[in-house]
């Protein structure tokens, strides 16, 4: 797995530009990547992947090495590039979107920018054999899909528990801290 560490020089709209040996070098980021990222001059790292294209080489950037690994599964799939699988990732976590394809919740795929409800079930038809037999891909269970599935069992639709989760749900939250979290948005 390639990445780049060095001083974050810049950060655009969709994009950083990541200082290394005196080079500079730019990487499209989901808005998740970019929101997480330090500040100008930092240093930081991120893992890279390499889309040739006919007019040059493109750089994409992700904070983790399963983001890395959800951004090459979803560019498998017939019909979606670099940017549907950025826009995805911009939405969701590569948890959730592992989450989405198990339980075939085209609903929540399509809530990325320029992936539609055909797109949606095309990453659920091609993806979701692969994700059964692809730990590195789908990741641990985490809380956020143990809180998904409590709400779930509650009588919440699979989308209304994945919004909700999505919505409440921070870094280092158990499954119970997210799903009382969620449950009293809902009550409100």
């Amino acid at each position: 797995m390639f990445y780049i560490k060095g001083e974050l020089e810049r950060k655009l709209e969709n994009s950083v530009v990541i200082e290394t040996n005196d080079i500079g070098r730019e990487a499209f980021v989901s808005a998740k990547t970019l929101e997480k990222l330090g500040e100008i001059g930092e240093r930081v790292k991120i893992y890279t992947y390499e889309h040739n294209k006919d007019d040059g080489v493109v750089l994409y950037g992700f904070l983790s090495a399963e983001e890395l690994l959800m951004f090459r599964a979803l560019i498998t799939v017939s019909g979606v590039g670099p940017k549907s699988a950025l826009a995805l990732l911009s939405v969701m976590d590569p948890e959730e979107i592992a989450s989405a394809v198990s339980s075939e919740d085209d609903k929540a795929l399509a809530r990325a920018q320029g992936v539609g409800k055909k797109a949606a079930q095309r990453i659920i038809l091609e993806l979701k054999e692969k994700m059964a037999h692809a730990p590195t891909v789908m990741g641990k269970r985490s809380a956020r899909q143990d809180a998904v599935d409590a709400l779930t069992a509650l009588g919440f639709s699979h989308s209304e528990a994945l919004k909700g989760v999505m919505e409440t749900a921070m870094d280092g939250m158990s499954a119970e801290q997210i799903i009382k979290q969620t449950l009293s948005v809902f009550s409100s």
